[in-house]
């Protein structure tokens, strides 16, 4: 073990790391498929192999398993022959939209150049437009042409034909996101971002800036997302506004320009409504708002960016960062584990590290200022020093994993379409300050919260 432990030491690698990295030589060495991925940087460049970066790519390791099989010794020289050659695993993207013009997709496939450059044996192949009675065949056709490792769905409706074909490609991840249906399987992964406690700190904004204390939501439809997301906005607002009321219609799509146009101009001339956003995924709402001069809060992606209007009518934009839960899941298959995580619903306890420093989950961010600092000055000076604080603390909070906007006491309106919350009466307590639903609860929850008008269709 004296050549083990020297290795261990010039590289700084732990001894549980160590015996991790002997079982990966040891594989290799008979000749088993394994796979190993250095940080970016390192690779072909015989670094040393350090204890984060072990770390990094093997967060689950049955230590007894890996323990029997472990070498007495680590050769450096087999370490660098390793990270000169790691495999190649190509990503099937499904987009159920096209990509240019919208807020939701667009995103998606930013959080999939992201991983192609952190990983330089990563490639990918995309399919937009992808609806239901064609997820299978997509997928198929990208795992026999392009030989797809993992597929990659960013709607729910992709996800349950997946589950079908999830045994026949044993070696494959199927990795779909989950509204209000969390089934999972081995090699089914399900994954959401909590995207609602953005939305809880743009309500904070959005309760400060209203003036008619009328807010308006264009939604797509009712839909456990929404609830959850659009809950956690009217929390917000009422927590410095208790006169908001938040007013929701629906377009009955995710993608409906005109429909969206259409119930953004109902929502302000009908509604009174001073402050807008929106649970759709184009820049209809948006243009409205700037027509009527209005106040607007962008969904998923960062408006001014994406040139869909400036800081003179987006106050600030709640996004999510997909990559933070990608970037694990593909960390998974290149370690080789038939059995990883297969549930995810990160928040802002969880990020990547950029160049720039640690990337969260979801928050806000306009031109690459986030939180505060992402409010357009002229938002600020109406929303006050208090309020701004406030929003400046609870997102601190909700980083360090101490608060989160489902610890409030939580009030049923009496509007649902799911069967599940029918018995709720309007006031009824559903979950009481402090108390923190789990994460099944908030992930399948379908109703909404006292202060919120909208159809219960």
């Amino acid at each position: 073990m004296e050549g083990g432990q020297r290795v261990m030491k010039e590289s700084g690698i732990s001894k549980t790391a160590a015996v991790v990295i002997a079982a990966i030589i040891a594989a290799v060495v008979v000749g088993a498929v394994v796979y190993f991925v250095v940080p970016k940087g390192k690779v072909g460049k015989g670094a040393a192999v350090t204890q984060e970066d072990v770390a990094a790519f093997f967060q689950t390791a049955d230590e007894g398993t890996v323990t029997d099989i472990a070498q007495n010794s680590i050769p450096q020289e087999i370490l660098s022959d390793v990270s000169k050659a790691p495999r190649k695993v190509t990503i099937g993207a499904e987009w159920f939209s096209i990509i240019e013009g919208t807020s939701w997709t667009q995103q998606c496939q930013k959080a999939l150049d992201w991983l192609l450059d952190e990983f330089p044996n990563l490639e990918a192949v995309v399919q937009t437009e992808v609806m239901p009675d064609n997820t299978i065949p997509v997928a198929e056709r990208m795992i026999r042409e392009k030989d797809a490792d993992i597929i990659i769905a960013n709607t729910e409706f992709m996800a349950i034909p997946l589950k079908e074909i999830k045994d026949k490609y044993p070696d494959k991840y199927f990795v779909s996101q989950t509204n209000a249906n969390i089934e999972k399987g081995r090699n089914w992964i399900r994954y959401y971002a909590k995207q609602y406690q953005s939305t809880y700190l743009a309500g904070l904004l959005a309760g400060a800036l209203t003036k008619t204390n009328h807010i308006g939501v264009i939604g797509a439809m009712y839909d456990v997302v929404i609830c959850r997301r659009i809950n956690a906005f009217a929390l917000g607002a009422q927590e410095v506004n208790p006169k908001v009321k938040v007013h929701m219609l629906y377009c009955g799509q995710w993608f409906d320009p005109p429909s969206e146009k259409e119930v953004a101009e109902t929502l302000i001339d009908k509604f009174n409504c001073d402050v807008l956003t929106q649970q759709t995924d184009s820049a209809a709402g948006v243009k409205v708002a700037q027509d009527k001069g209005v106040w607007y809060i962008g969904k998923d992606a960062d408006f001014v960016e994406l040139g869909w209007d400036d800081w003179s009518t987006v106050a600030t934009s709640f996004v999510v960062n997909w990559q933070v839960i990608w970037e694990r899941i593909v960390k998974d298959y290149l370690a080789g584990d038939r059995y990883p995580e297969n549930l995810y619903f990160l928040g802002m306890e969880s990020s990547v590290m950029t160049e720039n420093g640690p990337l969260i989950t979801v928050d806000l961010k306009t031109r690459d200022k986030l939180g505060v600092d992402s409010i357009s000055q002229k938002a600020k000076s109406i929303a006050g020093e208090k309020v701004l604080n406030l929003i400046e603390r609870r997102r601190a909070q909700m980083i360090n994993g101490t608060w989160d906007p489902y610890m409030k006491e939580i009030r049923a309106s009496g509007i649902t379409s799911w069967e599940r919350d029918r018995s709720l009466k309007e006031g009824q307590i559903i979950s009481p300050a402090g108390e923190m639903p789990t994460k099944e609860e908030l992930l399948t929850g379908g109703y909404l919260v006292q202060g919120i008008v909208a159809p219960s269709n």
